[in-house]
C-alpha cells in the first residue's frame, strides 16, 4: 500500500510552504560496545569511553517527497530528556519473510498470525542527545513511510510486546505531529482494521490503531474534557458524594430505593447528555476527523446504517467514557480527589448507559437491572445521532489545527523509534512497491545515521555530563571523551584534565573542573592535525595557535572524528585549502566516504556551518536553507536575487556573507549572479573567498555593485584574487553597470590577459567613467582579449554605454580576429565607421547587432555598416537600430540589403518623413519581423505602409505602436480601412504578430478601431495581437467578444487600458465560453481598477464572480492546448 491513504484529507484543506530548518551533518559517532547483530535490539544504560570508530557512511540529501514540503518539521518539536518506562523489543522470527502484515500486532504467515517470540529489552538510553536535523530528518522519515509504504510500521507493531504499544503509539503520535502527517497515520491503521477484521472485532482495545487513537486524545483532548465533563464529574463525586444511585437488586440495601435511584440516573444522564450535544464546537478539530475517518471506513466497509454505532464505539467508548469512569487520570477532579466506591459505581452506571445510547442496543437479560433504562436509550437516540453527524460535517484546515500545540516529545520516542527503523532496515526491503521507493527510504536512512553510532556520554562523571549538556546542546555531537592537556613550552608541564567535545561545526575543550570552556575552534580554523602515535596528538588552529593532548588509545577516534565532521560540511573543498595532516602510521586514518548525492552540493550544510563561524556577524536564516533545497536543486545557476531583489525581508551582505562563503567550496553550481547589492570590506570578502578557492564556477555576474568605502582597492582586491586561482575556469564575466577606475580596470586586464579557458561571454557596460577613457585602463584590457588567444572563441561582447572614440583603432583590431562572435552589443556608440570596415566579410556566426541609443544621424556613418550588410551578413538574425535617428535613405538601403530571415528594431527613429520610399522596398523585403513604433508616421504614413505591406508574403510579425496622431484625421478611416485589408483574406501578407497598442493617452483611437475589431474575426494568421491602450470603450469590447466567438486561431490577446466596463467583461466572457483557442490574456488590470472605484458592493461582486469564470476559461484552453 503506497498511495492509498494519501487523499483521504483533500476536502479539510493544503499544507503551507514551511521555512527551513538550520540543516546539520550527520556525523559519524562513537561508542564503545559493538553493533549488534541486525536481529536484535539492546540499548544498554550506560557506554563505555569510545574505543574504535564505527564505519562512516555520509547522508545524502534526497528529494523531499513532495517538493511543497522539504525534509523539515512543520512545527518545532521540543525535546523532554526525562526518564520512560523501558520497553520490550523481539526478534523477528529467523526464516519468515515480511510480506504478510497485519496493523493488529501480530505477524501473518500464510494466512496463521503469530505471537511475537524472543523478548529483548529496549532499555532507556541516558544521556542520548538528538539534534534539530535528527528530529527533523526522523519526522520527515515517519512521513515518507507513511505515504508510500505503512505496512513498515505494521511490521514494527508485530516487533514491538503488546504491553508496549501504548509507548510505542505515543512515539509515532509524537513524531508524526512534526510533519502534520498524524491523520494519514491514523486512517492507515484504521483502514486497515475495517479492511482485515469482522464488525464486533473491530478497533478493539488492544489494536494499533485504538492504541494510536488514545494517544493522540490524550494529547489533544484535555481542554475539551475539562469544559465538557469537569463540573458534571465533581457534582457527581464531590456535591453529591452522599447520594447513591444502585438499580441492581442484589447489591442495594432497600430494594424500595430503585425506582428513586433511576429517577436520580435519569437526571444525571440527561445532564451529561444535553452538555455533550450542545458542545460540538468544542470537539477538538482532530477528533472530529478521526470520527470522520471512521465513518467513511464504515461506509466502504460495513455500510452506511452502522454509521453512527461505530462513531459512538470510538467517541465514546474510547474518548469520552473513559474520563467519566476515571475522572482522577483526566485531570478532572482536584489533585489527590479519588471517586469513593458510591461514587464510581454511578460513574460506572452513567457509562454503562452512555456506551448503549451511543451504540444503539438495549440492555439484556444478562443486566435485567440496566432494562428500566431501554426507554431512555430509545428516546435519545434521535439526539444522539443527529449529534454524531454534526460531529462529522465540518471543515477544517488539516495542516493549523495543531499550530497552538505544545508538542513535548520524549527522547525515548525519538530512541524507539530510531532504533526500530535501524533494527529493521533489511526486513522492510520486500514491503516497498517498487525499487524507487526502498532506494529512498535507504537514502533517508544513510541520511539520518545510523542508530549504532549514536553517542552516549554516560561514561563521564556526573557533573561532566551537566556540562556537556551545556556545552554541547541542539548540536551534533560526533565524539566526546577525556584528554590530558599539556603546554609543551613549559619545562615540566602539568597536565589538565579536559573534556573534547567534536561537533558538527567545532572541536570543544572544557576544564573538566570547572565546566568553564579552555579553547574552542571552529573546523574552518583548522590549520594542520599532528599526531605520531595512538596516545597524543596536536591541533593547530586560528592565528597560531595550537593545543598538545595525550589520552590512552583514544587519539584516532579524535582525529578521525573530525576529520569526518570536516569533510561532511565542506565536502566540496579543494585539497589545496584544506588543513594538513600529519599522521603516522597513515594506517592509523580511516579511509572517508566521499558525499555524493547531497542536494545542491551539500550547500545547505556548509552554509549551517558557516553560520556558525560568522555567528558575530551574520544570523542565520531558516528560509535560505528551504530556499536552497527546494528553489536551486533544479538548476545549477545561484542567483542572489532570490534573496536580495525579489525577497519581502531583503537579505543584508552581512548576513549574504555565509552563503557567498560555502558557495566557495561548492562543486553543484557553476554560475553565479550577484546584482544591486551593497558591500563593505567584510561582506566583500566572501566573493573572494569565492573566485579565491572555488574550481567549478563559469559564469559570474557582478552587476551594479556598490561599497560603502572607497571602491578602487575592492575591485583591485577581486581581480588579484582570480588571478591568483588558476582553477577558476570562468568563461563568463559580467561586470556591467559598476563604478569601475583606471587602475582597477588595469588590474581586470591582468586577469584576463591570463586566462587558461576558452572565453565566451565578456559584459563591460556601463563600467567606465570620463576618467578611464582618457587612460590606459580599458585599452589595456582590449589588448589583453587580443594577446590571449584564448578569447578567439567569445560569442557574446557587449560594451554598451561606453565612449569608445579614443580606442576603436584597438576595438578594431580585436573584432577583426573574432570568428565566433554571436552577439556583438556596442549601444551608444558615437560613431561605427572604423569598427564596421573591419566587420566587412567577416563574422560569419555574428546573429545579433545592437546599435539602439547611437545618435548617428549622419548618413556616412552607416556607409561601412550598409556595405557590410551588402557584403554578406548572412547570419544576422536581430538587428537594434532604436532610437539612434537614423536617416531614412540609410534605413531603406539597410532594408534593401536585409537578408531572409531578418527581425529589424528601428522604435523611434522618426521615420514618417521617408516613409513612402522604405514601405516601397519593404513591398518585396525579406525582413521576418520589424518594429516601426514611434516614428511618427501618422495616420497618411501608416496608409502607405500598410498598402504596400498588403502585397508582401514574407513579413511575419509587425509593430506600429504609437504612430497614431492626436487628432482624429479625414484619413484616420482610410487607415482603418487599409489595416483591415493587410489583415483581410485577400492580403498577401499574413502575419502571426501584429502590435497596434497605444502608451499616449492623447492619440487613442477609440471606436474608430471597431471595423478593425470585427475584421478579426475572419483572420486566421494572427495569433499574437497587442491592442492595449485604445481606449476602445464597450462597443469596441462588445466587437471584439463577437469576432471571438468566431476566430479560432487566436493565441495571446492584451486588451489593457481600453475603457472596458461591466458590458464588455460580460460579453468577453460570453465569448471567451466559446472560444477554444485564447491561451494567453492578462485581465485588464488598469479597467478593472477604475470599474471596481465607481462600483457598489453588488456591482463588484458581479465583476469578481466575471473575471474568476474569464480566468477558468483561459485555464480550460490552456489544459485543451497541452492535451
Amino acid at each position: 500500500m503506497a498511495q492509498e491513504n494519501n487523499n483521504f484529507l483533500q476536502a479539510f484543506g493544503t499544507r503551507s510552504r514551511p521555512a527551513g530548518n538550520p540543516t546539520s551533518p550527520n556525523i559519524g559517532t562513537f561508542r564503545g560496545s559493538n553493533p549488534l547483530p541486525s536481529s536484535q535490539i539492546e540499548l544498554p544504560n550506560n557506554f563505555p569511553p569510545p574505543n574504535l570508530p564505527p564505519p562512516f557512511v555520509a547522508p545524502r540529501r534526497v528529494p523531499p517527497i513532495d517538493p511543497n514540503v522539504p525534509a523539515r518539521l512543520k512545527r518545532k518539536m521540543t525535546v523532554v530528556y526525562r526518564s520512560s518506562s523501558r520497553m520490550s523489543m523481539v526478534l523477528p522470527p529467523p526464516s519468515v519473510a515480511p510480506p504478510g502484515l497485519s496493523s493488529s500486532g501480530n505477524h501473518v504467515v500464510g494466512g496463521v498470525s503469530e505471537e511475537p517470540i524472543m523478548p529483548q529489552a529496549l532499555a532507556q538510553q541516558t544521556n542520548l542527545m538528538y539534534s534539530d536535523r535528527e528530529i527533523d530528518e526522523m519526522s520527515s522519515l515517519l512521513q515518507f513511510i507513511v505515504n508510500r509504504c505503512p505496512r513498515i510500521l505494521s511490521l514494527y507493531y508485530s516487533r514491538v510486546k503488546k504491553a508496549d504499544y501504548d509507548e510505542f503509539s505515543r512515539s509515532l503520535i509524537n513524531i508524526s505531529l512534526g510533519q502534520d502527517c498524524t491523520f494519514d497515520l491514523l486512517n492507515f491503521f484504521i483502514e486497515d482494521e475495517f479492511r482485515s477484521n469482522v464488525k464486533e472485532q473491530i478497533m478493539r482495545e488492544n489494536c494499533a490503531a485504538s492504541k494510536l487513537i488514545k494517544a493522540y486524545i490524550r494529547l489533544v483532548g484535555s481542554d475539551f474534557l475539562q469544559n465538557i465533563l469537569a463540573e458534571f464529574v465533581q457534582r457527581v463525586v464531590i456535591s453529591d458524594r452522599k447520594v447513591g444511585c444502585e438499580v441492581d437488586i442484589n447489591k442495594i440495601d432497600d430494594p424500595q430505593d430503585i425506582p428513586k435511584n433511576i429517577q436520580i440516573l435519569q437526571e444525571y444522564l440527561d445532564d451529561i447528555l444535553n452538555t455533550i450535544t450542545s458542545g460540538v464546537e468544542l470537539i477538538p478539530p482532530g477528533i472530529r476527523i478521526i470520527s470522520k475517518i471512521v465513518a467513511d471506513n464504515t461506509t466502504a466497509h460495513i455500510g452506511d446504517d452502522q454509521i453512527h454505532t461505530m462513531i459512538g464505539s470510538f467517541l465514546f467508548l474510547r474518548f469520552i467514557n473513559p474520563a467519566i469512569f476515571s475522572p482522577e487520570l483526566f485531570d478532572l477532579l482536584p489533585k489527590g480527589k479519588l471517586p469513593s466506591p458510591v461514587c464510581r459505581r454511578k460513574l460506572i452506571l452513567i457509562t454503562k448507559i452512555l456506551q448503549n445510547l451511543s451504540n444503539g442496543k438495549t440492555f439484556s437479560k444478562k443486566e435485567s437491572y440496566m432494562m428500566p433504562f431501554d426507554e431512555f436509550v430509545l428516546t435519545r437516540r434521535n439526539l444522539i445521532c443527529s449529534y454524531f453527524d454534526a460531529v462529522i460535517n465540518f471543515e477544517t484546515s488539516v495542516n493549523t489545527i495543531h499550530d497552538d500545540l505544545d508538542i513535548m516529545i520524549n527522547i525515548h520516542d525519538l530512541h524507539v523509534f530510531h532504533a526500530l527503523l535501524f533494527q529493521y532496515k533489511d526486513e522492510v526491503q520486500s514491503l516497498f512497491n517498487n525499487p524507487q521507493d526502498a532506494e529512498e527510504f535507504n537514502l533517508r536512512l544513510e541520511k539520518l545515521g545510523s542508530y549504532d553510532n549514536k553517542i552516549s556520554f554516560s561514561f563521564l562523571e556526573e557533573n561532566h555530563q551537566k556540562y556537556v549538556k551545556q556545552v554541547a546542546k541542539d548540536q551534533e555531537v560526533s565524539f566526546v571523551g577525556y584528554v590530558d592537556m599539556v603546554k609543551k613550552e613549559k619545562k615540566k608541564p602539568k597536565p589538565v584534565k579536559l573534556i573534547v567535545i567534536v561537533g558538527m561545526n567545532r572541536v570543544i575543550f572544557i576544564r573538566g573542573s570547572t565546566g568553564k570552556t579552555y579553547t574552542q575552534f571552529h573546523l574552518l580554523e583548522l590549520v594542520q592535525i599532528i599526531s605520531s602515535s595512538p596516545s597524543e596528538f596536536e591541533l593547530f588552529y586560528g592565528d597560531n595557535q595550537n593545543i598538545f593532548c595525550y589520552t590512552e588509545n583514544g587519539c584516532d577516534s579524535i582525529i578521525n572524528s573530525i576529520r569526518r565532521s570536516f569533510e561532511y560540511s565542506f565536502s566540496g573543498m579543494s585539497e589545496r585549502v584544506k588543513y594538513n595532516l600529519h599522521v603516522t602510521p597513515s594506517s592509523r586514518l580511516d579511509e572517508l566516504v566521499k558525499s555524493d548525492g547531497l542536494t545542491c552540493g551539500g550547500l545547505d550544510i556548509t552554509y549551517s556551518s558557516l553560520c556558525d563561524y560568522y555567528q558575530n556577524i551574520s544570523e542565520y536564516k531558516e528560509f535560505v536553507t528551504w530556499d536552497i533545497l527546494n528553489l536551486y536543486n533544479k538548476t545549477t545557476t545561484f542567483d542572489f536575487c532570490k534573496f536580495t531583489d525579489k525577497d519581502e525581508t531583503p537579505l543584508s551582505d552581512k548576513n549574504c556573507l555565509p552563503i557567498f562563503h560555502s558557495l566557495a567550496y561548492n562543486t553543484y553550481f557553476t554560475k553565479l549572479i550577484v546584482k544591486n547589492m551593497k558591500f563593505d570590506k567584510i561582506s566583500w570578502q566572501g566573493i573572494l573567498e569565492i573566485v579565491g578557492s572555488n574550481y567549478f564556477i563559469q559564469e559570474l555576474t557582478l552587476s551594479n555593485i556598490t561599497f560603502r568605502e572607497s571602491s578602487r582597492p575592492l575591485w583591485i582586491q577581486l581581480f588579484e584574487t582570480m588571478n591568483s586561482n588558476r582553477f577558476l575556469p570562468l568563461k563568463s564575466i559580467d561586470l556591467s553597470h559598476n563604478t569601475i577606475d583606471e587602475r582597477a580596470m588595469a588590474s581586470f586586464s591582468s586577469y584576463m590577459d591570463t586566462i587558461l579557458f576558452p572565453f565566451e561571454k565578456l559584459d563591460v557596460s556601463y563600467t567606465c567613467t570620463d576618467k578611464i577613457t582618457s587612460g590606459d585602463g580599458f585599452e589595456a584590457l582590449i589588448r589583453s582579449l587580443i594577446n590571449n588567444i584564448n578569447f578567439e572563441s567569445i560569442k557574446y561582447l557587449s560594451l554598451e554605454g561606453l565612449r569608445l572614440n579614443e580606442i576603436q583603432q584597438t576595438l578594431s583590431l580585436f573584432l577583426g580576429k573574432q570568428k565566433n562572435l554571436e552577439v556583438l552589443n556596442l549601444s551608444k556608440l558615437d560613431s561605427t565607421n572604423i569598427i564596421f570596415c573591419t566587420l566587412i566579410s567577416k563574422h560569419s556566426n555574428l546573429s545579433t547587432i545592437n546599435l539602439s541609443d547611437s545618435k548617428l544621424n549622419d548618413p556616412d556613418e552607416w556607409e561601412a555598416f550598409i556595405e557590410w550588410m551588402n557584403s554578406g551578413a548572412e547570419s544576422v538574425k536581430h538587428l537594434n537600430i532604436s532610437n539612434t535617428m537614423i536617416p531614412h535613405s540609410s534605413f531603406t538601403s539597410i532594408v534593401v540589403a536585409a537578408k531572409e530571415g531578418l527581425s529589424i528594431n528601428a522604435t523611434g527613429n522618426n521615420l514618417g518623413a521617408g516613409i513612402k520610399n522604405i514601405a516601397m522596398v519593404l513591398q518585396n523585403t525579406f525582413l521576418y519581423s520589424l518594429d516601426l513604433s514611434d516614428n511618427n508616421l501618422g495616420d497618411e504614413g501608416l496608409i502607405i505602409l500598410f498598402e504596400y505591406l498588403q502585397h508582401n508574403t514574407v513579413i511575419n510579425r509587425l509593430s506600429v505602436k504609437d504612430n497614431f496622431r492626436s487628432t482624429n484625421t479625414r484619413a484616420r478611416l482610410d487607415m482603418i480601412d487599409c489595416l483591415c485589408h493587410i489583415i483581410g483574406p485577400y492580403s498577401s501578407l499574413k502575419l502571426t504578430y501584429l502590435n497596434i497598442s497605444n502608451t499616449k493617452p492623447s492619440r487613442c483611437l477609440r471606436e474608430t478601431l471597431i471595423p478593425f475589431l470585427m475584421e478579426m474575426r475572419l483572420n486566421t494568421s494572427i495569433t499574437d495581437l497587442n491592442i492595449s491602450g485604445q481606449n476602445f470603450g464597450e462597443k469596441g469590447a462588445i466587437a471584439l467578444s463577437k469576432s471571438l466567438l468566431i476566430n479560432q486561431s487566436l493565441e495571446s490577446l492584451e486588451i489593457d487600458d481600453n475603457a472596458t466596463g461591466l458590458i464588455g467583461l460580460w460579453n468577453l466572457k460570453d465569448s471567451l465560453k466559446v472560444n477554444n483557442s485564447i491561451t494567453n490574456m492578462q485581465l485588464p488590470i488598469k479597467d478593472i481598477c477604475l470599474l471596481l472605484a465607481s462600483s457598489n458592493t453588488e456591482q463588484s461582486l458581479k465583476i469578481n464572480k466575471l473575471l474568476i469564470k474569464i480566468q477558468k476559461y483561459i485555464t480550460r484552453n490552456n489544459r485543451l492546448k497541452s492535451q
